[in-house]
């Protein structure tokens, strides 16, 4: 046999064996539900609640924030922002470590309908707190702060006159 021809016959096999790698992949992704995850405002990794009258409080149990989980955390936030006239907000992000630029850029989107006039984040690590101060920036978010306490925060978050 031609040793063009064993190239091509090696290249025919590689590209199979590539092919059928990716379609198990993509079938293991579908069996671990990662391709087609579908979270709503009910998912019990969501928290979205009043935590003082003009203050939401928002958490979300994932460790990496991806905009099927982004999407019904946003909207929750807005639905008890609206309902009940809040114009602040507590993000806790302790459990988050990590967030995708197209959760992060539908966040900036969906918070920037909202009239609010403090952001408050709460804890988090230090990717988490550089990725929130660049979205919040980016976003011109009027006024945001980290905190590591709770109380402090809604009480920052609920003050109506700048500290």
């Amino acid at each position: 046999m031609s040793s063009s021809r064993r190239r091509l016959r090696l290249a025919a096999t590689l590209l199979i064996a590539g092919a059928m790698v990716s379609v198990a992949g993509g079938a293991l992704r579908s069996r671990a539900g990662a391709a087609t995850e579908t979270v709503d405002a009910d998912d019990p990794r969501i928290e979205v609640r009043l935590a003082a009258p003009t203050v939401v409080r928002g958490s979300v149990t994932v460790s990496l924030m991806r905009y099927p989980v982004a999407r019904p955390f946003c909207e929750r936030i807005e639905e008890i922002a609206r309902g009940q006239g809040a114009d602040a907000l507590v993000m806790d992000m302790s459990s988050l470590s990590r967030a995708t630029p197209k959760a992060g850029l539908y966040a900036i989107r969906r918070l920037r309908n909202l009239p609010l006039r403090r952001i408050a984040l709460l804890r988090g690590n230090r990717f988490m707190r550089a990725f929130a101060s660049s979205v919040l920036t980016l976003g011109r978010f009027p006024e945001f702060r980290f905190f590591d306490s709770e109380d402090t925060a809604v009480q920052w978050a609920s003050a109506r006159t700048s500290a």
